[in-house]
């Protein structure tokens, strides 16, 4: 089982020509966030889950004059549940998705598969010193085998190596 974790991105765009000075104009605008999945996950309770979110969440929180991120909710889903959003990349023909991010011995790693279905991740750790997030590592894999079975188990479009580029 996977843990989900969704969140709440919200804008100011009193910000946006804000000139620095006096208060910050509020203006905010809510927009989708983020599916963060956690592998693997072992639930025991509603509580340590909650505690287990809040360790992690500097990850992939953020709250100043700008933005905001927050969590919204969490769900236990089985790990090969696509959300509703990679289903709509699949099934659509741009050859690229998106894949949520993920949560990994303490890293946040960003997951995007291009038009020659290859796997690409960004490791990134918080550094309490920056009070942000710092890049870790990155890599690039072949994504082929597991693009096929999605389209197969989902009936998604089929994955197409080269897409005239």
């Amino acid at each position: 089982m996977k843990l989900v974790i969704k969140t709440q991105l919200s804008e100011n765009y009193g910000a946006h020509d804000w000139s620095g000075e006096g208060d910050v104009p509020q203006h905010w605008k809510e927009k989708p966030g983020s599916h963060i999945e956690v592998l693997d996950f072992k639930y025991a309770d509603k509580e340590t889950t909650d505690q287990y979110i809040e360790s992690v969440q500097s990850l992939f929180t953020s709250d100043d004059d700008h933005y905001r991120e927050s969590v919204l909710d969490w769900a236990i889903e089985n790990d090969n549940k696509l959300s509703g959003f990679e289903k709509f990349q699949w099934k659509q023909d741009k050859g690229s998705v998106y894949l949520p991010k993920q949560i990994r011995d303490n890293t946040i790693v960003n997951r995007f598969v291009d038009h020659r279905q290859q796997l690409h991740e960004s490791a990134f750790e918080f550094d309490k010193e920056a009070n942000g997030l710092k890049p870790v590592s990155q890599s690039t894999s072949d994504y082929s085998e597991e693009a096929n079975r999605l389209h197969k188990k989902y009936g998604l479009r089929a994955p197409s190596s080269d897409l005239g580029m």
